[in-house]
C-alpha cells in the first residue's frame, strides 16, 4: 500500500468511527425518552388550534397511550380512537416527535417535554388537502399556525383497565373480518393528473364494506354505487381488486391495500385496465392516488 492509499484509509477510519461515536448518545436518548414515554397519559389541559381552551373537566376524559413505537388514543371509556406510530428525535431543542400514518408519511410534526410525571406535547393540526405548517419551536397553541398543545400527566399502573380487558377489545382479526364496517375518507393524495373536481367527488365518498362489496355512498344522497371487491392477502403488498361500475359497462381496477391500527389505505393506478401498483407513492408521476380512511364514528 502506499503512503497516500494509507493515509486515505486512516481518514476514512476515523470520520466513520467519530460519525459512530456522534450518533450513539442520539440513539440513547432517543431510547430514554420512548422508555419514559412507555404508559398511559391523562390530558390536564388541551388548548386546540383555534385557540381555545378545552373546560377542565372534559380534558381528562382523553387519554394518550404510548405502547412500543405506537401512539394511541383513547376516550374516557378506555376505547381506542387511534392508533399511529410515532418517532421521537431528543437531541433537537426543542425534542421533536412525529405522527407516522398508515403508508409511513408523517402525518403531524411536534415538540415535546417530559418532566417527571408531566408531558407537555405541540402538535400541528394537520388538515387534508392542506400544507403542513413548520414544526413548532415554542409550546403555545396557535391559530395562526395551526398548532394544538397537550399537557398530561402519567397515569399509574393501578388506574388502568386489566390488560386482559384490552386484548378482548383488540383482539386481531383476519382482513376480510377486519374491513366490515363504514369507512370515511380522511386524506387523499394523488398526481397532478387528477383534476380537483375528481379529488374532492373521491373525499366525500363513504366506504361501506358488506361481505363481497363495498357500497360507496354519500351522507345526503340516496343513490349507493355497489362495488364488488376482492382481497389477496398472501401478496406483498396485499391486493385489492374492484369491479366498478360505470354506465352500462364495468371498469376493473387493481389496487393495494393496507390495514391496520384502525385505519385503511388503498393505492390505486389513475385511470381503467392500469397496472397494479407496487408501492404506497403516490406523488407527482407515480400515475397513481392514495386514499386514507378511518372508521366513521
Amino acid at each position: 500500500m502506499t503512503r497516500f492509499k494509507a493515509l486515505m484509509t486512516a481518514v476514512i477510519v476515523v470520520s466513520f468511527t467519530a460519525t459512530v461515536a456522534a450518533d450513539a448518545p442520539k440513539q440513547d436518548d432517543d431510547k430514554g425518552d420512548v422508555k419514559k414515554l412507555q404508559g398511559t397519559w391523562q390530558v390536564i389541559k388541551l388548548i386546540d388550534s383555534n385557540e381555545k381552551a378545552t373546560p377542565a373537566e372534559e380534558a381528562p376524559r382523553l387519554k394518550i397511550e404510548f405502547k412500543g413505537d405506537h401512539l394511541i388514543f383513547r376516550n374516557d371509556k378506555g376505547n381506542r380512537v387511534k392508533k399511529m406510530k410515532y418517532k421521537v428525535d431528543a437531541a433537537k431543542k426543542p425534542k421533536a416527535i412525529d405522527i407516522i400514518d398508515i403508508v409511513g408519511s408523517v402525518e403531524s410534526e411536534g415538540i415535546y417535554k417530559l418532566d417527571g410525571e408531566e408531558l407537555t406535547i405541540c402538535f400541528t393540526d394537520s388538515r387534508p388537502g392542506e400544507k403542513m405548517a413548520a414544526r413548532p419551536t415554542q409550546f403555545k397553541a396557535s391559530k395562526r399556525d395551526k398548532y394544538s398543545l397537550f399537557v398530561l400527566k402519567k397515569v399509574k399502573k393501578a388506574d388502568h383497565r386489566p390488560e386482559t380487558e384490552v386484548g378482548k377489545k383488540e383482539k386481531t382479526k383476519p382482513d376480510n373480518e377486519a374491513i366490515q364496517g363504514e369507512w370515511q375518507v380522511v386524506s387523499l393524495v394523488s398526481d397532478k393528473g387528477m383534476s380537483k373536481e375528481e379529488r374532492e367527488r373521491i373525499k366525500s365518498y363513504f366506504w361501506v364494506f358488506e361481505k363481497e362489496k363495498i357500497l360507496l355512498k354519500l351522507e345526503m344522497a340516496l343513490k349507493v354505487v355497489e362495488v364488488p371487491y376482492k382481497l389477496d392477502t398472501t401478496k406483498t403488498p396485499k391486493t385489492m381488486d374492484l369491479t366498478i361500475p360505470v354506465g352500462d359497462r364495468t371498469q376493473h381496477v387493481k389496487c393495494i391495500y393496507k390495514l391496520e391500527d384502525g385505519g385503511l389505505a388503498i393505492c390505486m393506478p389513475l385511470g381503467q385496465d392500469k397496472p397494479r401498483p407496487t408501492e404506497f407513492k403516490a406523488g407527482e408521476g407515480s400515475k397513481c392516488f392514495i386514499i386514507l380512511l378511518e372508521r366513521k364514528k
